[in-house]
């Protein structure tokens, strides 16, 4: 399952997925969005089920994983991907919208593995690897601070550590769930465009142009994250060959945190 799958990372994990030979659930709450990743996922061969999906909503995730269950009766993998950016001064940004941000970017993972819990457990007993992967996409705005980030770094932090504690429990329990998570440098995405308008908005930068080349003198690699460069990770994290990873954080920024 690949919250978020109607573009961006989302989209590229699961059509990857679905390349190695996955069935997939791919939900959106922009459920127009969806058209394209499942056409793309059932010509590539794989059982898909999509949907509209709010990742902070109980009851949308009660229905979407009821669904899940009736169609392949265990998950063997979820991509907690769906996430929300603010990018706005911290003495700017309203209580209302940073518990906003958090209800996505937070409580959409508190909720979601809580309530796949049961779906996990039955597919990392069924797995040949004798375990089930849960994926958390923070940012590498959960490791250091951002440019007028701090309600998104805020959330990001919290991912990071929510990811941690999940994994140590599970791991002890002894139930075969995995939990890692995976933080992205600024993405080629819609997100980042929405980040740089909201940047733009707020009177930060002149104009676009501006704010790509200054994003860019941070990345030493000089470019930002393909879509497909952070899908790749996802399936290897999904995947049996990295079945003694969890409570890892794996960073993929183009060398930006390591300045």
């Amino acid at each position: 399952m690949v919250t978020g799958a109607g573009a961006g990372f989302g989209k590229a994990a699961a059509e990857k997925l679905a390349s190695e030979g996955a069935s997939i659930v791919a939900p959106d709450i922009d459920a127009s969005a969806l058209g394209a990743t499942l056409d793309t996922c059932r010509r590539l061969g794989a059982k898909v089920v999509g949907g509209c999906h709010d990742v902070s909503s109980e009851r949308d995730w009660e229905q979407v994983l009821s669904k899940a269950e009736c169609e392949f009766g265990k998950l063997d993998g979820l991509i907690n991907n769906a996430g929300y950016m603010l990018t706005k001064p911290y003495l700017q940004t309203s209580l209302d919208e940073f518990r906003k941000i958090h209800r996505v970017n937070v409580e959409s993972i508190w909720i979601s593995v809580q309530a796949a819990y049961s779906l996990l457990k039955k597919g990392a007993s069924e797995s040949p690897g004798g375990s089930a992967s849960v994926i958390n996409v923070s940012s590498i705005y959960g490791q250091v601070s951002g440019f007028a980030q701090s309600a998104y770094c805020a959330t990001k932090g919290a991912v990071r550590m929510l990811t941690k504690s999940q994994a140590v429990e599970f791991a002890r329990a002894g139930d075969g769930i995995r939990v890692n998570s995976v933080h992205p440098g600024p993405g080629n995405t819609a997100l980042a465009q929405t980040g740089i308008a909201q940047m733009m908005a707020a009177g930060m930068v002149a104009s676009e142009d501006e704010a790509l080349t200054f994003l860019r003198t941070l990345i030493p690699a000089g470019r930002f994250a393909e879509a497909e460069d952070i899908a790749d990770l996802m399936v290897f994290l999904c995947s049996d060959a990295s079945r003694y990873f969890t409570g890892a954080e794996f960073t993929l920024d183009g060398g930006y945190t390591a300045l």
